[in-house]
């Protein structure tokens, strides 16, 4: 209930830790400045300092760790997942992405559907769409390419043009 999501959030704050509770809709933010931007919309959560906390009226996000989902401020995003170290740390306009590992989409602006699990995994994804990048550094210099499938650490991570913007590519390595 809301009354006892409140008496917790009392009890952590003695603690240290500052946790919010947005007109009963949501439990959000730990730590330092975690969830700082306006979350008034439902299913957000950020745990982890700066985690989240730029958003503009983003819905349906859940970023745990060091800056994950920071963005810029004032705009909006939604329904993203950033899990680990600076997660979608520049993130924009971006929706539906979701991100696991050290760094994993770090400078996605607004590209959409985008799916990356592993350090560094699609870190230079900006405006790519519909990516799904699979070990560590896979599809890491993706810039404004789509629709590919990266899979196994380090494939397609050549800094090159045809590799920024590759297509409806299949690798595995």
């Amino acid at each position: 209930s809301h009354s006892m999501m409140v008496t917790y959030a009392k009890m952590a704050k003695r603690a240290g830790v500052e946790i919010q509770i947005n007109s009963g809709k949501t439990l959000t933010v730990s730590t330092y400045q975690a969830g700082k931007g306006k979350i008034d919309k439902g299913a957000v959560v950020a745990i982890g300092k700066e985690a989240l906390m730029s958003n503009a009226g983003g819905q349906q996000c859940v970023a745990i760790g060091y800056q994950a989902l920071k963005g810029v401020d004032g705009n909006n995003h939604y329904d993203n997942t950033a899990i680990g170290y600076q997660t979608m740390r520049v993130l924009t306009t971006a929706n539906s992405n979701c991100a696991y590992g050290y760094s994993s989409l770090l400078r996605i602006t607004n590209g959409n559907y985008n799916c990356c699990f592993g350090k560094n995994s699609g870190d230079h994804v900006g405006t790519a769409n519909y990516n799904c990048l699979f070990g560590a550094y896979a599809g890491r210099y993706f810039t404004s390419g789509g629709s590919n499938v990266c899979i196994g650490a380090y494939t397609a991570t050549a800094n090159t043009a045809h590799v920024n913007a590759m297509s409806n590519c299949i690798c595995i390595g």
